[in-house]
C-alpha cells in the first residue's frame, strides 16, 4: 500500500502553499525589452513619472489624496515606498521605471547582488514577483565602520495576472556596532527618483 501512496503522491503532489513559488529563474530582460528601454531612457521617459511619484510621496506625507496610490513605512529596523501602477500609467513605462530604479540604486554606490523572477499561484490570481537585491559597498569610514549607506536595498516589482500591480523599495538597517549608521531613507527616495 505504501508503493502505491508514494506513486499517487508523485503523480498528484498536495497542493502548494500560495506562499512557495510554481518557478523561480534569474531575471533577465530580452533583447527587445532592452532596446525599448533604452529608447524610454533617451527619450527621459523617467522624468514625469519621477516627478509624479516624489509628488505623490510628498502629499502622503502632508496627508492630500492623489491619483497615485502611495504607501510609505518607516521604522527603526526598516523604511520602504510602494507605487501603484494607476491606470494612467502605461505599464511598459512602469516597468521600465523599475529597471530604471535599479540603474539608479546603482549609481549611489551600492553592487548588485541578485536578480530573480518568481511566479506565485494565489487561486485566484497568478502573481510575478521581480526582485533585486544589492550589496553594500565595501567601505569604511574614518572611525574603521564599515559603511552602509541607507542599509540592504531590495526593489521588487510586483504583477498581478501579468498586469503591472506596484513596485516596492525597502530598505532594511543594519544595527551592528561595526557599521556606521544608515543615511535618511528621504535621502535615498531623492537621490534615485530623479
Amino acid at each position: 500500500m505504501a508503493y502505491a501512496e508514494d506513486i499517487l503522491s508523485q503523480l498528484f503532489p498536495a497542493e502548494l502553499s500560495p506562499n512557495q513559488p510554481l518557478f523561480q529563474e534569474p531575471l533577465r530582460r530580452t533583447r527587445t525589452e532592452r532596446a525599448d528601454y533604452r529608447l524610454w531612457k533617451k527619450a527621459r521617459g523617467y522624468r514625469a513619472l519621477s516627478q509624479l511619484f516624489r509628488g505623490a510621496c510628498w502629499l502622503k506625507k502632508v496627508g492630500i489624496r492623489c491619483s497615485v496610490n502611495v504607501h510609505l513605512f518607516e521604522s527603526q529596523a526598516a523604511c520602504a515606498f510602494s507605487i501603484s501602477c494607476s491606470d494612467f500609467i502605461d505599464h511598459k513605462s512602469f516597468q521600465h521605471y523599475f529597471d530604471y530604479l535599479r540603474e539608479r540604486i546603482l549609481t549611489v554606490g551600492y553592487r548588485p547582488h541578485r536578480s530573480e523572477r518568481e511566479l506565485l499561484d494565489r487561486v485566484l490570481y497568478v502573481e510575478t514577483v521581480e526582485r533585486h537585491s544589492f550589496r553594500l559597498p565595501d567601505l569604511t569610514n574614518d572611525q574603521g565602520k564599515m559603511i552602509q549607506l541607507y542599509g540592504h536595498v531590495y526593489l521588487e516589482l510586483i504583477r498581478v495576472n501579468d498586469r503591472p500591480s506596484y513596485l516596492r523599495l525597502m530598505v532594511t538597517k543594519v544595527v551592528d556596532s561595526r557599521f556606521a549608521a544608515p543615511l535618511p531613507f528621504e535621502d535615498m527616495m531623492n537621490r534615485v527618483m530623479v
